[in-house]
Protein backbone atom coordinates (compact mmCIF):
# COMPACT_ATOMS: atom_id res chain seq x y z
CA UNK A 1 0.00 0.00 0.00
CA UNK A 2 1.92 3.37 -1.28
CA UNK A 3 1.05 6.18 0.66
CA UNK A 4 1.19 9.87 -0.53
CA UNK A 5 1.82 12.91 2.08
CA UNK A 6 0.77 16.26 0.70
CA UNK A 7 1.34 19.48 2.80
CA UNK A 8 -1.37 21.82 1.90
CA UNK A 9 -1.13 25.30 3.24
CA UNK A 10 -3.49 26.12 5.67
CA UNK A 11 -4.83 29.68 6.04
CA UNK A 12 -5.59 31.60 9.28
CA UNK A 13 -9.16 33.25 8.90
CA UNK A 14 -9.66 34.02 12.62
CA UNK A 15 -7.83 36.36 15.00
CA UNK A 16 -5.67 33.44 16.60
CA UNK A 17 -2.14 32.49 15.48
CA UNK A 18 -1.14 29.18 14.86
CA UNK A 19 1.17 26.62 13.63
CA UNK A 20 0.11 24.69 10.97
CA UNK A 21 0.42 21.85 8.30
CA UNK A 22 -1.61 19.94 6.10
CA UNK A 23 -0.60 15.98 5.51
CA UNK A 24 -2.37 13.96 3.07
CA UNK A 25 -2.17 10.34 2.39
CA UNK A 26 -3.74 7.79 0.39
CA UNK A 27 -4.06 4.07 0.00
CA UNK A 28 -3.46 2.82 -3.30
CA UNK A 29 -6.50 -0.16 -2.36
CA UNK A 30 -8.92 1.75 -0.64
CA UNK A 31 -12.36 1.70 -1.85
CA UNK A 32 -15.13 4.29 -1.99
CA UNK A 33 -16.97 4.12 1.26
CA UNK A 34 -20.55 3.37 1.01
CA UNK A 35 -21.81 5.72 3.06
CA UNK A 36 -21.17 8.09 0.75
CA UNK A 37 -23.50 9.18 -1.34
CA UNK A 38 -22.18 9.49 -4.96
CA UNK A 39 -23.66 9.99 -8.57
CA UNK A 40 -22.23 8.23 -11.45
CA UNK A 41 -19.13 9.35 -12.37
CA UNK A 42 -18.55 11.14 -15.37
CA UNK A 43 -16.87 9.37 -18.07
CA UNK A 44 -12.74 9.92 -18.23
CA UNK A 45 -12.63 12.58 -15.62
CA UNK A 46 -11.78 12.30 -12.10
CA UNK A 47 -14.30 13.10 -10.11
CA UNK A 48 -13.81 14.10 -6.17
CA UNK A 49 -15.92 13.41 -3.10
CA UNK A 50 -15.79 14.14 0.45
CA UNK A 51 -17.39 12.92 3.17
CA UNK A 52 -16.61 15.80 5.50
CA UNK A 53 -15.66 19.94 4.74
CA UNK A 54 -15.49 21.51 8.41
CA UNK A 55 -14.93 19.90 11.77
CA UNK A 56 -15.62 22.02 14.76
CA UNK A 57 -13.65 20.77 17.55
CA UNK A 58 -15.69 22.68 20.14
CA UNK A 59 -14.13 24.37 23.16
CA UNK A 60 -10.05 23.52 23.19
CA UNK A 61 -7.43 24.27 25.97
CA UNK A 62 -4.97 26.95 25.66
CA UNK A 63 -1.66 26.25 23.60
CA UNK A 64 -3.65 22.71 22.77
CA UNK A 65 -2.41 21.21 19.09
CA UNK A 66 -5.45 19.81 17.03
CA UNK A 67 -5.42 17.45 14.63
CA UNK A 68 -8.34 16.29 12.09
CA UNK A 69 -8.47 14.30 9.02
CA UNK A 70 -10.60 14.17 6.22
CA UNK A 71 -11.25 11.76 4.18
CA UNK A 72 -11.80 12.49 0.01
CA UNK A 73 -12.52 9.85 -2.58
CA UNK A 74 -11.93 10.14 -6.55
CA UNK A 75 -15.31 8.42 -7.83
CA UNK A 76 -14.44 9.38 -11.37
CA UNK A 77 -12.94 7.12 -13.71
CA UNK A 78 -9.68 9.10 -14.24
CA UNK A 79 -6.71 9.98 -11.81
CA UNK A 80 -7.63 12.23 -9.72
CA UNK A 81 -4.42 14.97 -9.08
CA UNK A 82 -4.30 17.23 -6.40
CA UNK A 83 -1.78 20.55 -6.04
CA UNK A 84 -1.24 22.88 -3.08
CA UNK A 85 -3.20 26.44 -3.02
CA UNK A 86 -1.76 29.61 -2.02
CA UNK A 87 -0.90 30.78 1.98
CA UNK A 88 -1.03 33.45 3.70
CA UNK A 89 0.10 32.61 6.86
CA UNK A 90 3.30 31.09 7.58
CA UNK A 91 2.24 27.49 7.42
CA UNK A 92 5.22 24.73 6.10
CA UNK A 93 3.90 23.10 3.64
CA UNK A 94 6.08 20.55 2.02
CA UNK A 95 6.62 18.89 -1.78
CA UNK A 96 3.52 17.41 -3.46
CA UNK A 97 3.99 13.90 -4.82
CA UNK A 98 4.13 13.09 -8.20
CA UNK A 99 1.45 10.27 -7.60
CA UNK A 100 -2.24 10.71 -8.30
CA UNK A 101 -5.45 8.64 -6.58
CA UNK A 102 -6.44 6.02 -8.85
CA UNK A 103 -10.42 5.99 -9.93
CA UNK A 104 -11.87 4.13 -6.78
CA UNK A 105 -9.83 4.41 -4.19
CA UNK A 106 -9.64 7.63 -1.09
CA UNK A 107 -6.98 9.62 0.50
CA UNK A 108 -6.72 10.64 3.79
CA UNK A 109 -6.17 14.49 4.27
CA UNK A 110 -4.40 15.82 7.91
CA UNK A 111 -5.34 19.11 9.32
CA UNK A 112 -2.75 19.86 12.53
CA UNK A 113 -3.02 23.27 13.99
CA UNK A 114 -1.18 24.31 17.14
CA UNK A 115 -3.06 27.94 18.28
CA UNK A 116 -0.66 30.11 20.46
CA UNK A 117 -0.49 33.18 22.25
CA UNK A 118 -4.50 34.08 22.18
CA UNK A 119 -7.85 32.94 23.08
CA UNK A 120 -10.85 32.80 21.03
CA UNK A 121 -12.70 31.72 18.31
CA UNK A 122 -10.52 30.21 15.41
CA UNK A 123 -11.11 29.20 11.81
CA UNK A 124 -8.60 27.79 10.01
CA UNK A 125 -8.96 26.74 5.89
CA UNK A 126 -6.88 24.38 3.51
CA UNK A 127 -6.73 25.13 -0.33
CA UNK A 128 -6.35 22.35 -2.29
CA UNK A 129 -6.80 22.65 -6.14
CA UNK A 130 -7.55 19.64 -8.17
CA UNK A 131 -8.07 18.20 -11.71
CA UNK A 132 -11.67 17.65 -10.91
CA UNK A 133 -13.71 19.11 -13.58
CA UNK A 134 -16.53 20.24 -11.31
CA UNK A 135 -14.53 20.99 -9.05
CA UNK A 136 -11.21 22.40 -9.41
CA UNK A 137 -10.85 24.00 -5.72
CA UNK A 138 -11.33 21.87 -2.25
CA UNK A 139 -11.71 23.78 1.18
CA UNK A 140 -10.89 22.21 4.13
CA UNK A 141 -11.74 24.23 7.47
CA UNK A 142 -11.27 23.40 11.11
CA UNK A 143 -12.57 25.59 13.45
CA UNK A 144 -13.30 26.24 17.46
CA UNK A 145 -12.49 28.14 20.61
CA UNK A 146 -9.32 28.39 22.65
CA UNK A 147 -10.53 28.59 26.43
CA UNK A 148 -8.52 29.12 29.27
CA UNK A 149 -8.50 27.79 32.36
CA UNK A 150 -7.42 30.65 34.52
CA UNK A 151 -6.75 34.15 33.43
CA UNK A 152 -6.25 37.53 34.92
CA UNK A 153 -7.85 40.69 33.30
CA UNK A 154 -5.52 43.48 33.15
CA UNK A 155 -3.06 40.83 32.91
CA UNK A 156 -0.55 43.78 33.02
CA UNK A 157 -1.17 46.54 35.17
CA UNK A 158 0.97 49.87 34.84
CA UNK A 159 0.96 51.96 38.04
CA UNK A 160 1.83 55.59 38.31
CA UNK A 161 2.50 58.36 41.45
CA UNK A 162 3.23 56.98 44.62
CA UNK A 163 1.65 53.87 45.18
CA UNK A 164 1.68 53.71 49.07
CA UNK A 165 -1.45 52.13 50.28
CA UNK A 166 -2.50 52.53 46.38
CA UNK A 167 -5.50 49.67 45.74
CA UNK A 168 -5.69 47.83 42.18
CA UNK A 169 -8.58 45.30 40.92
CA UNK A 170 -7.73 42.38 38.74
CA UNK A 171 -10.00 40.11 37.88
CA UNK A 172 -9.48 36.46 37.43
CA UNK A 173 -11.21 33.87 35.48
CA UNK A 174 -12.04 30.99 33.96
CA UNK A 175 -13.94 29.67 30.82
CA UNK A 176 -13.94 26.23 31.75
CA UNK A 177 -14.74 25.95 35.64
CA UNK A 178 -18.44 26.58 36.46
CA UNK A 179 -16.32 27.26 39.79
CA UNK A 180 -13.26 28.49 41.36
CA UNK A 181 -11.36 29.08 44.57
CA UNK A 182 -8.75 30.84 45.08
CA UNK A 183 -5.52 28.83 46.47
CA UNK A 184 -3.14 31.44 46.71
CA UNK A 185 -1.21 34.47 45.37
CA UNK A 186 2.79 34.45 45.14
CA UNK A 187 4.01 38.12 45.33
CA UNK A 188 7.73 39.11 45.73
CA UNK A 189 6.36 42.77 47.29
CA UNK A 190 6.48 42.55 50.97
CA UNK A 191 3.31 43.29 52.83
CA UNK A 192 1.24 43.50 49.63
CA UNK A 193 -2.69 42.20 50.54
CA UNK A 194 -5.43 40.96 48.20
CA UNK A 195 -8.73 40.16 49.10
CA UNK A 196 -11.63 38.43 47.40
CA UNK A 197 -14.59 40.39 45.90
CA UNK A 198 -17.35 39.44 44.05
CA UNK A 199 -16.75 40.28 39.91
CA UNK A 200 -19.21 42.67 38.23
CA UNK A 201 -22.19 41.05 36.96
CA UNK A 202 -21.54 41.82 33.46
CA UNK A 203 -17.52 40.76 33.67
CA UNK A 204 -18.57 36.94 32.98
CA UNK A 205 -20.06 38.27 29.90
CA UNK A 206 -17.65 40.24 28.70
CA UNK A 207 -14.94 37.34 28.75
CA UNK A 208 -17.31 34.04 27.83
CA UNK A 209 -16.48 33.10 31.64
CA UNK A 210 -18.28 30.81 33.59
CA UNK A 211 -16.77 31.60 36.96
CA UNK A 212 -14.64 34.61 38.55
CA UNK A 213 -13.38 36.47 41.51
CA UNK A 214 -12.15 39.99 41.52
CA UNK A 215 -8.96 40.49 43.75
CA UNK A 216 -8.24 43.43 45.06
CA UNK A 217 -4.76 44.07 45.85
CA UNK A 218 -3.24 46.75 48.27
CA UNK A 219 -0.04 47.94 48.32
CA UNK A 220 1.73 48.43 52.10
CA UNK A 221 1.96 51.99 53.96
CA UNK A 222 5.26 51.68 53.81
CA UNK A 223 5.92 50.66 50.22
CA UNK A 224 8.93 53.24 48.44
CA UNK A 225 10.50 51.65 45.86
CA UNK A 226 10.33 54.21 42.92
CA UNK A 227 10.66 51.46 39.77
CA UNK A 228 8.04 48.52 39.76
CA UNK A 229 8.77 45.63 37.71
CA UNK A 230 6.72 42.28 39.32
CA UNK A 231 5.01 39.47 38.24
CA UNK A 232 2.53 38.06 40.62
CA UNK A 233 1.21 34.59 40.33
CA UNK A 234 -2.13 33.56 41.18
CA UNK A 235 -3.00 30.06 41.96
CA UNK A 236 -6.71 28.76 41.60
CA UNK A 237 -8.70 25.59 41.39
CA UNK A 238 -11.84 23.81 41.18
CA UNK A 239 -13.51 22.85 44.57
CA UNK A 240 -14.11 19.35 43.33
CA UNK A 241 -10.70 19.10 42.11
CA UNK A 242 -8.30 20.84 44.61
CA UNK A 243 -5.20 19.08 43.48
CA UNK A 244 -5.37 20.55 39.81
CA UNK A 245 -4.08 23.58 40.59
CA UNK A 246 -3.86 26.38 37.86
CA UNK A 247 -1.83 29.59 37.23
CA UNK A 248 -2.48 33.00 35.97
CA UNK A 249 0.72 36.02 35.91
CA UNK A 250 -0.30 39.31 36.62
CA UNK A 251 2.41 41.74 35.63
CA UNK A 252 3.43 45.27 37.57
CA UNK A 253 4.71 48.01 35.73
CA UNK A 254 5.37 51.60 36.25
CA UNK A 255 7.98 53.95 37.63
CA UNK A 256 7.04 56.13 40.52
CA UNK A 257 7.33 59.42 40.45
CA UNK A 258 10.86 60.49 42.95
CA UNK A 259 9.05 63.80 43.52
CA UNK A 260 5.94 63.07 45.06
CA UNK A 261 5.25 66.61 46.01
CA UNK A 262 4.92 69.83 44.59
CA UNK A 263 5.41 73.35 45.59
CA UNK A 264 4.36 76.12 43.55
CA UNK A 265 4.35 80.01 43.67
CA UNK A 266 5.87 83.26 41.81
CA UNK A 267 8.46 83.64 44.54
CA UNK A 268 9.18 80.47 44.17
CA UNK A 269 12.66 79.01 42.92
CA UNK A 270 15.06 76.12 41.82
CA UNK A 271 15.90 74.49 44.88
CA UNK A 272 12.78 75.33 46.78
CA UNK A 273 14.41 78.99 48.05
CA UNK A 274 11.39 81.45 48.08
CA UNK A 275 13.23 84.70 47.21
CA UNK A 276 11.13 87.88 49.19
CA UNK A 277 14.45 90.03 48.96
CA UNK A 278 14.60 93.06 50.18
CA UNK A 279 12.48 95.06 52.45
CA UNK A 280 12.18 97.89 54.40
CA UNK A 281 11.06 97.76 58.25
CA UNK A 282 7.42 98.55 58.27
CA UNK A 283 6.46 97.23 54.62
CA UNK A 284 6.14 93.53 55.59
CA UNK A 285 5.22 90.69 52.69
CA UNK A 286 2.60 88.01 52.17
CA UNK A 287 3.41 85.43 49.56
CA UNK A 288 1.54 82.44 49.06
CA UNK A 289 2.24 79.34 47.70
CA UNK A 290 -0.17 76.30 46.34
CA UNK A 291 1.42 72.30 48.63
CA UNK A 292 0.13 69.59 46.40
CA UNK A 293 0.83 65.87 47.35
CA UNK A 294 0.34 63.37 44.51
CA UNK A 295 -1.02 59.70 43.83
CA UNK A 296 -3.09 59.05 47.83
CA UNK A 297 -6.39 58.20 47.46
CA UNK A 298 -6.54 59.72 51.02
CA UNK A 299 -6.30 63.18 52.44
CA UNK A 300 -2.96 64.40 53.94
CA UNK A 301 -2.96 65.98 57.50
CA UNK A 302 -0.85 68.66 58.56
CA UNK A 303 0.66 67.57 62.12
CA UNK A 304 3.27 70.26 62.85
CA UNK A 305 4.51 73.45 61.05
CA UNK A 306 8.36 74.82 61.91
CA UNK A 307 9.71 77.55 61.40
CA UNK A 308 13.30 79.49 61.55
CA UNK A 309 13.27 82.41 62.25
CA UNK A 310 10.45 82.50 64.32
CA UNK A 311 9.30 85.98 63.49
CA UNK A 312 8.26 84.59 60.15
CA UNK A 313 4.29 83.51 60.55
CA UNK A 314 3.29 80.08 58.27
CA UNK A 315 0.23 78.71 57.85
CA UNK A 316 -1.15 75.54 55.76
CA UNK A 317 -4.84 75.26 55.15
CA UNK A 318 -6.50 72.69 52.59
CA UNK A 319 -7.05 74.96 49.24
CA UNK A 320 -10.34 73.33 48.73
CA UNK A 321 -11.59 72.27 52.37
CA UNK A 322 -14.78 70.58 50.73
CA UNK A 323 -12.51 67.95 48.71
CA UNK A 324 -9.23 66.94 51.26
CA UNK A 325 -8.69 64.29 49.05
CA UNK A 326 -7.12 66.55 46.71
CA UNK A 327 -4.09 66.83 48.05
CA UNK A 328 -3.95 70.39 47.64
CA UNK A 329 -2.84 73.03 50.30
CA UNK A 330 -2.88 76.90 50.46
CA UNK A 331 0.41 77.62 51.90
CA UNK A 332 0.99 81.20 53.32
CA UNK A 333 4.16 82.90 54.36
CA UNK A 334 4.09 86.22 56.40
CA UNK A 335 6.99 88.94 57.13
CA UNK A 336 4.71 91.21 59.59
CA UNK A 337 5.54 94.72 59.24
CA UNK A 338 6.69 95.29 62.47
CA UNK A 339 9.79 92.82 62.23
CA UNK A 340 13.17 94.32 63.55
CA UNK A 341 16.08 94.67 60.65
CA UNK A 342 17.18 91.40 59.81
CA UNK A 343 19.27 89.52 57.67
CA UNK A 344 18.32 85.96 56.08
CA UNK A 345 20.28 85.88 52.58
CA UNK A 346 22.69 83.45 50.87
CA UNK A 347 23.90 80.93 53.36
CA UNK A 348 21.89 82.01 56.29
CA UNK A 349 18.48 81.56 54.94
CA UNK A 350 15.12 81.14 56.64
CA UNK A 351 13.61 77.60 56.96
CA UNK A 352 10.23 76.17 56.99
CA UNK A 353 9.13 72.76 58.28
CA UNK A 354 5.99 71.39 57.52
CA UNK A 355 5.22 67.84 58.99
CA UNK A 356 2.72 65.49 57.72
CA UNK A 357 1.64 62.12 57.92
CA UNK A 358 2.46 61.08 53.97
CA UNK A 359 3.93 58.06 54.34
CA UNK A 360 7.17 58.51 52.09
CA UNK A 361 7.24 61.88 52.30
CA UNK A 362 6.29 63.35 55.22
CA UNK A 363 8.34 66.51 55.28
CA UNK A 364 7.85 69.48 53.36
CA UNK A 365 10.66 71.61 53.61
CA UNK A 366 11.91 74.85 51.61
CA UNK A 367 13.73 77.98 52.46
CA UNK A 368 13.43 81.82 52.47
CA UNK A 369 15.90 84.32 51.46
CA UNK A 370 14.64 87.84 52.64
CA UNK A 371 16.37 90.73 54.86
CA UNK A 372 14.59 93.95 56.14
CA UNK A 373 16.62 97.06 56.59
CA UNK A 374 15.48 99.85 59.08
CA UNK A 375 15.42 102.71 56.63
CA UNK A 376 15.12 102.76 52.98
CA UNK A 377 18.98 102.97 51.54
CA UNK A 378 20.33 106.39 50.37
Amino acid sequence: MNKKIIAVALVLLGGVGAICAVHLTSAGSTSVDNDVNAAPATTGAPRIVVEQEEHDFGDLTHQEQVSHIFRVFNQGDAPLRLHRGPTTCKCTMSTLPEQDIPPGQGAEIALTSKVIERRGFFSHSATIFTNDPARPVLTLKIIGAIRETLAAKPNEVTLAGSLSGKAFDVLVFSQLWDQMKIVAVDSPIEGLSWQELPPEPKSLGENIATSARRLRFVFPESFAETDLHHTLVVKAAHPERPDAVAETAIELRGEVRRDEVGLFGDKMYTGRIMRLGTLVRGQGAKETLVLKFRGLDRPVRIREICVKPDLVQVSVRPFQPDQPESGLFRVEVVIPPETPACDYMGVRMGEVLIETDHPTRPTVKFQIEFSILSSPRA
